[in-house]
């Protein structure tokens, strides 16, 4: 069963049939899809429709267009139609509309290389121009991104292209915390692998050449071994 249902009413005189009955199909299948995606009408465009000729009484009847819960309206869309006139229904209809939908997207407001941090705007794009799922504004303004590869401006952002920047990076320097009670013993480290705070991370220790696991407590200072307060004390007193 298709569980999402929209209907949209369009009045004609009942003789109206050939293109007008075309035309509000169109019409109904843009309403739909723009109530689906939360868009204005305006932002969807039927391509073709994927129907040669339209029931004669569409250009009067009821129209309801349904869509399955998970559709997501990116090119082509699968449809069910029915058309309804005094008498009950009078068309149905299995439709798959070649669709332009326009969206308000973060895109890429320069040109990025791999794992450098983002810099983007937002756009008017084409829905089927994401590939993948769009970060949101909130998310981007929230915390730092990196792009995954080499991304060209005005490209849109999407969770294939970025991903999270990590709270230290590979080859960072950093200070490796060790100790018992009030014992702290202090060593310069450098990370192994990107990281982020509350992550374990191998560190080499720059002074013996050993490599440890390590909790990242800041994105300057690690913690070999269990992680107290007092460590937690002394690494947020060190930035």
């Amino acid at each position: 069963m298709i569980p999402h249902l929209s209907a949209l009413l369009l009045l004609a005189t009942p003789t109206v049939a050939g293109e007008e009955g075309l035309l509000r199909l169109e019409t109904a299948v843009a309403a739909h899809a723009a109530e689906r995606l939360g868009l204005d009408a305006l932002d969807v465009e039927v391509v073709h429709l994927g129907l040669a000729q339209a029931p004669l009484c569409a250009g009067s009847g009821l129209i309801e267009v349904q869509s399955r819960a998970g559709e997501r309206f990116k090119g082509h869309a699968d449809l069910a139609v029915r058309v309804y006139d005094d008498a009950g229904t009078c068309a149905s209809l299995r439709l798959r509309p070649r669709l332009r939908v326009w969206t308000l997207a973060p895109v890429a407001s320069r040109a990025l290389a791999h794992g450098e941090l983002v810099a983007w705007r937002l756009e008017r794009v084409e829905l089927d121009r994401l590939q993948g799922d769009a970060i949101g504004t909130e998310d981007l303004d929230s915390q730092r991104w990196l792009a995954r590869a080499s991304v060209t401006e005005g490209e849109p952002l999407t969770d294939l292209l970025l991903r999270p920047a990590p709270d230290a990076l590979a080859g960072q320097q950093v200070q490796l915390l060790a100790g018992a009670g009030d014992l702290v013993v202090k060593a310069q480290g450098r990370l192994v692998a990107d990281a982020f705070i509350g992550e374990t991370v191998r560190t080499t220790n720059l002074a013996t050449r050993i490599v440890l696991d390590t909790t990242l407590l800041s994105p300057g200072c690690v913690a070999a071994g269990s992680v107290t307060e007092r460590l937690q004390e002394v690494c947020s007193h060190a930035h």
